[in-house]
């Protein structure tokens, strides 16, 4: 069952949660100045140590995907739009219930993503951190006493976790709350991006919010920053609903009804606008 239709905690506004560790080895350069010699000793290096992992992978290399078939994994939030156009060395290590990805070969040597339906940091991290320690018994990992997890970006180096929620927010987008929110954020080294994170747009009032800094704070205090980050969120959510609804019920109301028929009868939708009806029809089940 995939997780998008799996029960989980605060689920009314936080679709889903999601832990990122970016790890590169020792001992080969990064994916952009590597070879094809590299490349292969990266991918083969990788498929060892996870067969050891708490769970079983299907393995698929992106140049034996067409276009839409690497689409629709990135559309499920398996891989980034980055590795959609990576055909040359790019791979993922996908688990059967697609809630574990590990990515080989994108901006670093491995991208293991974890994720978990609602609001459930705990329960993405202490998967990661089972996949995580295969490579760290390894020793083939590259780290610096002082510097921690090095990376092919900056951004990404000390811990290189990355935790990041995926957030239904009708109310404080149609209140126009967003950007005050994204300010008050931002002085908390967090950030809200669209819906397939960096530099990408937002669609049906989804967004990402994450974590900025990933050196500096240890991985605990990042996840906790995080998940009280989005409680806070939720909270401001729920109260803008409820006060769409309070002040323009019968407007709101209207306005949804009729985003389900459209839904139920329409023949075509372009993307952006079957993803705003979705929108509507979630902020309907929830009033």
């Amino acid at each position: 069952m995939s997780i998008w239709n799996t029960p989980g905690p605060e689920q009314d506004v936080v679709l889903s949660s999601r832990i990122r560790l970016a790890r590169n080895y020792r001992d080969v350069p990064f994916p952009s100045a590597m070879n094809e010699r590299e490349a292969t000793s990266v991918t083969e290096r990788t498929l060892r140590l996870f067969k050891n992992a708490p769970c079983s992978f299907r393995y698929v290399k992106m140049n034996a995907l067409d276009q839409t078939e690497r689409v629709k994994l990135m559309e499920r939030h398996l891989i980034s739009p980055e590795m959609v156009e990576n055909t040359l060395y790019g791979a993922a290590l996908i688990s059967e219930d697609e809630k574990v990805c590990v990515m080989i070969h994108e901006e670093d040597h491995l991208r293991i993503q974890v994720m978990a339906p609602g609001l459930a940091f705990d329960e993405a991290m202490n998967i990661a951190g089972k996949l995580d320690g295969l490579l760290t018994v390894s020793g083939d990992i590259a780290r610096d006493e002082r510097f921690g997890y090095m990376t092919a970006c900056l951004t990404n180096a000390g811990t290189g976790l990355r935790a990041s929620a995926m957030m239904h927010l009708p109310g404080i987008t149609i209140t126009r709350q967003l950007q005050p929110l994204a300010d008050t954020l931002g002085k908390h080294a967090l950030t809200v991006r669209g819906l397939y994170g960096e530099q990408s747009q937002a669609a049906g009032n989804l967004y990402q919010i994450s974590n900025q800094a990933t050196m500096g704070p240890a991985s605990d205090e990042i996840v906790t920053s995080a998940e009280r980050a989005v409680r806070f969120v939720v909270e401001r959510e729920r109260e803008a609903r409820g006060a769409l609804l309070a002040k323009n019920g019968e407007r709101m109301r209207d306005r949804l009804y009729r985003s389900v028929g459209t839904l139920k009868f329409a023949r075509r939708l372009n993307t952006r606008e079957f993803m705003a009806l979705l929108s509507d029809l979630r902020l309907a089940l929830w009033a």
